[in-house]
């Protein structure tokens, strides 16, 4: 069995990464426990060097969870190698701008900004061996890349 407390990485615990609003059992395979120390130790912890304090909204997802919150069916929630974030002492476009500047030197493989009123956006970071660099902005129901984008990243 799976020991919650564990930590991830210095700033990130498995308990964090893995827990649910929903009442759910949400219980990481190992395999998923390893994806997430790599997403902690490989994203979040450099990230956080230049950003400082992030709260994971959402990390690992068992199936049933992520069905229930609507996610889509083919996310690396369900594997452990994504976590919805955001930034506890800078704005939330300073914490995009901060991760799209690592995006070369991360393995990150996909960054989404989700666009909503103040307070209410967050930064959806996913990992792979493989990083695609993808950069998106999650806007009016629908995805556009970051190097087009030129609106607000939070709504008035």
């Amino acid at each position: 069995m799976i020991h919650l407390p564990e930590r991830l990485s210095a700033h990130f615990t498995l308990r964090e990464m893995s827990t649910t609003s929903t009442g759910l059992p949400n219980t990481p395979s190992p395999h998923a426990v390893e994806s997430l120390r790599e997403l902690c130790t490989l994203v979040l912890e450099p990230w956080r060097l230049v950003l400082g304090a992030i709260r994971v909204s959402s990390g690992y997802r068992s199936p049933a969870v992520n069905q229930a919150i609507g996610g889509s069916p083919t996310s690396d929630h369900l594997h452990g190698r994504a976590a919805d974030c955001v930034p506890l002492h800078v704005p939330l476009e300073a914490a995009w701008r901060s991760l799209a500047a690592l995006v070369d030197d991360l393995p990150i493989d996909q960054a989404i900004c989700y666009v909503r009123e103040a307070g209410r956006g967050w930064i959806h970071v996913g990992h792979r061996a493989t990083p695609r660099r993808e950069l998106l902005v999650h806007v009016d129901g629908r995805y556009v890349p970051w190097s087009t984008y030129r609106g607000p990243l939070v709504l008035g």
